[in-house]
């Protein structure tokens, strides 16, 4: 292990190898780590997944489209504010994309059902021309992968199970 010695920096006293002084040779850089001067390669987040993992109560949604907690209620009641399936008292981001778009048109004097209705076309066609798909971020790839390991043999089974039946009524 290297001697350590104390040295005074600036205000405080700090440690350091006592071998820094004596001109030894830097530890070599890791590949993996980047230049200061160098821009870091992020990998995208993937707001899709994320906006829908989101899980809001109905006074986010209204604190950040804008409008009241009562219109929040009652477009959910009505339908128009889809609310998240594993809990009913909760909102994704879905719901904030649907309540800002309906407070827009609402505001231009379209009725609650015809907003809620044209929102939901307009974000349809959001999705179409992003090709039907949300995109699937690198960090989701891998449970994916694991999901379709486990339906691989599931559906192999399932199958040999049911392709006796299949036949029958084929015959038949």
């Amino acid at each position: 292990m290297a001697e350590v010695e104390t040295v005074r920096r600036g205000r405080g006293r700090g440690r350091r190898p006592a071998n820094a002084e004596q001109g030894a040779a830097p530890r070599a850089a890791s590949t993996a780590v980047i230049e200061r001067h160098e821009l870091f390669p992020f990998t995208p987040p993937d707001r899709g997944a994320i906006w829908m993992r989101l899980s809001l109560n109905a006074s986010q949604v209204a604190a950040l489209c804008g409008v009241t907690l009562r219109q929040v209620i009652h477009w959910a009641d009505r339908g128009y504010l889809p609310r998240a399936s594993a809990d009913s008292s909760s909102f994704t981001g879905q719901a904030v994309d649907m309540c800002m778009l309906i407070k827009e048109a609402r505001a231009s004097g379209i009725s609650h059902a015809r907003a809620a209705e044209q929102a939901r076309q307009f974000l349809a066609n959001e999705l179409q021309r992003e090709g039907g798909t949300p995109r699937v971020g690198a960090p989701d790839l891998p449970p994916l992968a694991g999901r379709l390991r486990e339906i691989d043999p599931n559906a192999h089974s399932l199958l040999e199970l049911i392709e006796p039946h299949i036949q029958k009524i084929e015959e038949e």
